[in-house]
Parts: structure tokens; C-alpha cells; sequence
């Protein structure tokens, strides 16, 4: 529980420094507030013993004016805080889900292999929002609470000291009830969400697969799986919800104890000519003025112990996030790269070796197509040139220096990949392919799309790329979610442009038209071909050969045809 709370402490840094002027001046007006919440009693006490009792009604007038003006004061402070605080509560919580996401955009390739979105959806979604629940209002009340009950028990020891301390006996004793109970909640709380998380990945797999799970008939042996998990869920969490009511009825039978006791033995009292009505009224509302603290405790106690089980979830995803690493003093990438050398570059990857002693160049106006057979080692280049990983020996060499020299933020942005697997939002053509790039014009964007053959698709709008085309761009062909990644990658300034198996679902003819198109966009670029098909080697300066992880053959299309090789074998069998 100690790390949790050093998450806590975290999250409640990160909400002072959020908050800066708004906390210090939201903490003097709450001070006021609970300064009048203990003079009212006492002002109460006045109302019956010297305006009713002596039948006074200047002074019940003028006491039940002061009471309303003080009730009014303190709703108004109420209201501007509670509009402050859930401000503050959703800037801070945004900032946490910032740096999840920064940090996630930040990540390695190894971390990015095994992550689980699932499982970060829902730390987004729930976990997230149980924080949201804790604010620095919750703090400056536990300040205000406790010495709002100090100076109250100094008050009611002047009433009558014996069933003081018979009441904090009561209330005593329900702390030790609500603290057994309380880290039972805890334990069961992550176990919940253990659950949850585990229940979350497997939804999300299967909702982002759908389509496929539909086309391979898998839908039974998902409900099946989901019914098992979702029973284990169900179970816990009515386990957690049980000892919450039950939390909740120890405070509450504790708390009626302590009425009761008040009102018998503060009306044996007055019958005795011991007590003043006015002074069992004070006394009551001063008792609940030192229940409320103590009830505020027990339940702050519940929303405590989630919230921290929530920010050690959050923060430790946080924590083991795999992150690219920067040299201390990098280089800004700043000049055009002209060339891209691979010198004796070995990379092994859950110990297994990708790639070994591979060498080879990439220059400035040239295309080079890079082919062989599936876990080669082609796909992995990408990741290296975009710094998802680094190498385990050998240099890859920017210009004049080594790539890790530069830093990643500028590297990236020198380099544009076209995947095979496009990522479309559900937007409109047009803002897919501009992605925020507002210095790129209607007009350019309209003259690329026709390069690529997204024409048709873009006069069909109302307006320019006007229709939203679906989450994932589902309500495109696998060909023209394609279109749109390479018109995206078009549209941008880079200085190396890659594409990897981005023309796959295009037919020989439509990807022969497509590069032809867009071959003067090639100019002044280092431009990188990974495919299968050998048929994308014609439009090459030269083609690279990889089996195994290193570079067997090396020419121009006719060079290696010639040659009578294996680029020979592959190119006899289209």
C-alpha cells in the first residue's frame, strides 16, 4: 500500500501544480465557510434561549436574519467552489490522460509488440473517471473537517463531557469497524480490476475484428469465452458492492446510536432542569457537526482507497511504457538527408537475430525496392530508420552521422511511411489525407487524389471529401483505404518516403497506373519500395535482395535478371 500511495502523492503534486493561485484562495474560503458552520449552532442556541425563551422578538428577528445572511454566504462560496473544483478536476484529469497518451506516442517498438489497448482503453475510460471523483477539495475538506471536530469537542466539553466522550466512544468504534472493512474493499477493488482489464483487451480485439469474426464463423467460441469472463466479473464486483453497503450501514447505525444517546440523555437532562432546550438544539447540531467529520473520514476512507487503486494502475502503465531513448544533447535534424548508409547492422529481436551484417545505401533521387520473402527483415528497416528500436551493432548513417545522434522528434518528421494496414479515421476524405497540414490547399489535394485515383470518391461528396468514411475507413475497398494513405504521404514535405507493401491491394494494372502517377513526387527524395511482388522493381535505380536478414542480391532490375538468382527465380514466377 506504501507505492500506493506514493502514486497519490504523485497525482495530488500534479494537482497543486494545476491548480497554483485557484487552491490557496479556494482553501481561505472554505476556512470561512467552516468558521460560520460553527457559529450557526450558537446563533441557533440564542434564537430559542434569548429571543423565544424571553420572548424578545427584536432579537429573534434580528438573530434569524444574521443566521439566513450567514446560510446565504455560505451556499454562495459553495457554489463558486464547486464550479472551481470540477474545473480543476477535469484539467488535471486531462493532463493524466496527456501524459498516458504522450507517453504512449513516446513508446518502443518491444512495448508496442506486447501492449494490450484493451487495457489502456479502459484505464482511459474508468480508471480515469474514478480519479476525476478525487480533487483537492477532498483534501482541504479532510484539513477543515478535523479542525472543525477539535474545536467542536472543545465546545461540547463545556455541554456535558460525559456523553462527549460517549459519543466518540461510539464513533471510535466505528473507525475500527470501517477500517477492517475498508481494506477488504481494497483488496477486491484490484482484483475487480484486474479482471476488467483482462475482460477489456479480449472485447476489444473481437469488436475491432468483427468483420473478420463474422466472415470465419468465431462468434461462438467469443460468446462462450465472454460469458466465462463476464461471470467472474459479475462476481467479483457484487463481492466489492456488498462490502461497500455493508461499510456504509456500520457508519450509518453508528451515527444513529449517537442521535439517540443525545436525545435521551439531553431530555433526562432538561427534565432535570440541567439543560436549556436551546442548549439541547446547540448540542445536537454541534454533534453532528463532529459526526459529519468523522462520517466524511470513513467514506473519504472508500473514495481513497479506489482512487489509489486506480492511480497505481495508471501510473505503473505509465511507468513501463518502453520509451525511445534520446542522447543527452542530440542533434535537431534540420538540413535534407541526402543519403541513408547501413553499415554492419545486426538486430535480434526476442532473441532471435532479424537481421546480420547488413549493408547497403540509400540516396538522395534514387528508388530503391527492397524484396523477399515474409520475416526477411524488410519491414523491420522501417522501425530502425524510425527509431522504434535500436540496433545491436554496426551504424545506420544519416547524412554524416549516426541516427541515434539526431533527435526523434526531427528525425520522424524527415521520414513518411505508407503501410500496408492505412490508419483512416472516421472523418472525410479530406481532412484523412490534410491531417491537420492546413498549409496544403483544396486544390492540391484534389490534383493528388487524382494521381491516385480517388477522384471518383471525392466528387461524390457534397463538397470536398465532405462524407465521413466510417471508423477505420470501413466504407472503402482495401484499395482505396490505400489511395488515401499514399495521397496523405504526397501531400507532406519529407525527405525519405517509404512505402511497405502499401499498394497490395491493388491489381498489377492499378499499381503500375498509381506509381507512374506519382512518380514526379519521387523528386529529390529517397524513396524506399518494400513489396512481394517483383512486378513494383521495374519503377526502381535499384533493387535490394533479402533472405534471412541480410542483403544476398544487389542491381537494377536487369542487372539482377541477368544474374540468373534467386531475384531471377521470383521474377519467373509472376
Amino acid at each position: 500500500m506504501g507505492k500506493s500511495y506514493t502514486y497519490l502523492f504523485k497525482y495530488i503534486k500534479l494537482i497543486f501544480k494545476t491548480g497554483k493561485i485557484g487552491i490557496v484562495i479556494s482553501f481561505m474560503m472554505m476556512a470561512l465557510v467552516t468558521g460560520i458552520n460553527i457559529i450557526l449552532p450558537e446563533i441557533i442556541k440564542r434564537i430559542i434561549d434569548y429571543g423565544i425563551g424571553a420572548e424578545d422578538i427584536n432579537a429573534i428577528i434580528i438573530l434569524s436574519c444574521t443566521y439566513m445572511l450567514f446560510i446565504l454566504l455560505s451556499n454562495a462560496i459553495d457554489l463558486a467552489l464547486n464550479n472551481y473544483f470540477e474545473k480543476l478536476k477535469l484539467k488535471v484529469s486531462t493532463n493524466l490522460k496527456m501524459n498516458l497518451l504522450n507517453r504512449l506516442a513516446q513508446s518502443n517498438g518491444k512495448y508496442l509488440s506486447n501492449q494490450e489497448t484493451g487495457n489502456i482503453l479502459r484505464i482511459l475510460d474508468n480508471d480515469i473517471f474514478q480519479v476525476e471523483s478525487f480533487g483537492i477539495e477532498l483534501l482541504i475538506n479532510f484539513v477543515m473537517n478535523g479542525a472543525t471536530a477539535i474545536i467542536v469537542f472543545f465546545i461540547l466539553m463545556k455541554f456535558n463531557i460525559l456523553l462527549l466522550l460517549l459519543i466518540v466512544f461510539i464513533q471510535m468504534t466505528m473507525f475500527i469497524f470501517q477500517s477492517i472493512i475498508s481494506n477488504h474493499i481494497t483488496y477486491n477493488i484490484k482484483k475487480v480490476r484486474e479482471i476488467a482489464g483482462d475482460q477489456s483487451n479480449f472485447q476489444e480485439q473481437f469488436v475491432s475484428n468483427i468483420k473478420g469474426a463474422i466472415l470465419t464463423n468465431v462468434i461462438d467460441y467469443f460468446q462462450k469465452l465472454f460469458i466465462k469472463k463476464q461471470a467472474m466479473f459479475v462476481k467479483q464486483s457484487k463481492k466489492v458492492n456488498l462490502l461497500i453497503t455493508i461499510h456504509s450501514k456500520v457508519a450509518s447505525t453508528f451515527s444513529s446510536m449517537s442521535t439517540i444517546l443525545t436525545y435521551l440523555i439531553g431530555g433526562i437532562m432538561i427534565i432535570s432542569n440541567k439543560m436549556s432546550y436551546g442548549e439541547l438544539v446547540a448540542f445536537l447540531q454541534y454533534i453532528s457537526l463532529l459526526i459529519a467529520p468523522c462520517m466524511f473520514f470513513v467514506n473519504s476512507n472508500i473514495k481513497i482507497k479506489q482512487t489509489t487503486v486506480s492511480l497505481e494502475k495508471i501510473y505503473k502503465v505509465i511507468e513501463n511504457i518502453e520509451v525511445v531513448t534520446e542522447k543527452k544533447d542530440c542533434l535537431k535534424l534540420t538540413v535534407p538527408i541526402q543519403a541513408i548508409h547501413f553499415k554492419s547492422v545486426d538486430f535480434t529481436y526476442s532473441d532471435k537475430q532479424i537481421l546480420k551484417d547488413l549493408n547497403f545505401s540509400l540516396l538522395r533521387n534514387e528508388v530503391t525496392v527492397i524484396v523477399g520473402e515474409s520475416g526477411c527483415g524488410k519491414s523491420t528497416l522501417l522501425c530502425l530508420l524510425y527509431r522504434l528500436w535500436d540496433i545491436d551493432k554496426g551504424r545506420i548513417v544519416l547524412n554524416d552521422k549516426k541516427i541515434d545522434e539526431y533527435n526523434i522528434s526531427s528525425l520522424r518528421k524527415k521520414i513518411c511511411i505508407v503501410s500496408q494496414e492505412a490508419l483512416i479515421f472516421n472523418d472525410n476524405i479530406n481532412e484523412n489525407i490534410k491531417m491537420n497540414n492546413d498549409q496544403v490547399c483544396d486544390e492540391t489535394i484534389l490534383n493528388i487524389c487524382n494521381l491516385v485515383g480517388l477522384t471518383s470518391l471525392m466528387c461524390y461528396s457534397h463538397e470536398i471529401g465532405d462524407d465521413n468514411i466510417g471508423e477505420r475507413g470501413n466504407k472503402l475497398s482495401g484499395g482505396q483505404k490505400q489511395r488515401v494513405a499514399i495521397a496523405r504521404a504526397l501531400v507532406n514535405e519529407c525527405d525519405v518516403l517509404i512505402f511497405d507493401e502499401s499498394t497490395s491491394a491493388l491489381d498489377n494494372i492499378s499499381q503500375k497506373e498509381l506509381m507512374e502517377n506519382i512518380r514526379p513526387y519521387f523528386k529529390n527524395k529517397i524513396v524506399i519500395l518494400i513489396a512481394h511482388r517483383i512486378s513494383l522493381a521495374k519503377f526502381a535505380d535499384k533493387v535490394i535482395v533479402m533472405k534471412d536478414g541480410t542483403v544476398i542480391e544487389f542491381g537494377n532490375h536487369k542487372t539482377l535478371i541477368d544474374y540468373k538468382g534467386v531475384y531471377y527465380k521470383m521474377a519467373s514466377l509472376i
